[in-house]
């Protein structure tokens, strides 16, 4: 769940969204790894250019970034120039990609931070998402999944009102006082703003905002107070 703008990236993109996407890049890497998506089932595809890229020399690799990280500034700037005349024109703005003016500015702040990391161009492949505050997204067990900007809480199946489309967890956000609520299993009370107090069990502890407490099941009904925003983890018992 997104506590500020969130953005990152969840589960591998339709393989003729991604071509589309890397046609506009135009490098030598984007445009054969365009048509490989195109003229393979998908999964096979997706697998064999995952273990290419993880596999790639250095100097390949190195080419391979740098040329993308050009590209990605050079189709950026082409995508504002569209948007900006298409509002002078009136043509819906909504015609020109959103996701791919998202994801050229993703690539050149990765390329910039990770310049030797084959990942960067994993990136190209998957969904970007964006998150507002309180939204939240469910990703299943095995989906490759990023996180690049914002503060989101991530609550894992069998760790640990979000109702998640399991029965291994929820997730509730509230405002302090609370008391009623998450009475039992095992908990994660997070702090979002603080000071407040947990008190379960007969134990009280203070948390400052970041800070988290465990409480466990046996420790029973739980009360939050203080002038604050928390967010809590269960495990249904």
């Amino acid at each position: 769940m997104a506590v500020t703008r969130f953005e990152g990236m969840a589960g591998f993109r339709n393989v003729d969204k991604t071509a589309e996407i890397l046609g506009l890049l135009g490098t030598p890497w984007a445009e054969a790894t365009a048509r490989r998506l195109m003229s393979t089932p998908a999964f096979q595809a997706l697998r064999a250019v995952v273990t290419e890229i993880l596999g790639m020399e250095p100097a390949a690799l190195a080419r391979a970034l740098s040329d993308i990280r050009v590209a990605a500034e050079a189709a950026e700037e082409r995508s504002h120039q569209l948007r900006r005349a298409a509002t002078r024109l009136n043509v819906d703005r909504g015609a020109v990609d959103r996701e791919a003016v998202r994801v050229f500015a993703q690539t050149i702040a990765l390329a910039d931070r990770y310049p030797e990391d084959p990942g960067v161009l994993v990136t190209l492949l998957l969904n970007h998402v964006v998150l507002a505050p309180g939204e939240a997204m469910f990703l299943g067990a095995g989906v490759v999944h990023a996180y690049t900007s914002g503060f989101g809480i991530e609550v894992q199946a069998g760790v640990a009102c979000f109702d998640p489309p399991v029965d291994e967890f929820a997730l509730v956000v509230g405002a302090t006082p609370l008391a009623g609520i998450a009475d039992d299993g095992p908990r994660i009370v997070l702090a979002l703003d603080g000071p407040v107090t947990v008190t379960a069990g007969g134990t009280t502890e203070h948390l400052e905002q970041g800070a988290a407490a465990f409480v466990p099941h046996a420790a029973g009904p739980l009360r939050i107070d203080g002038d604050g925003r928390v967010a809590i983890g269960v495990v249904p018992a």
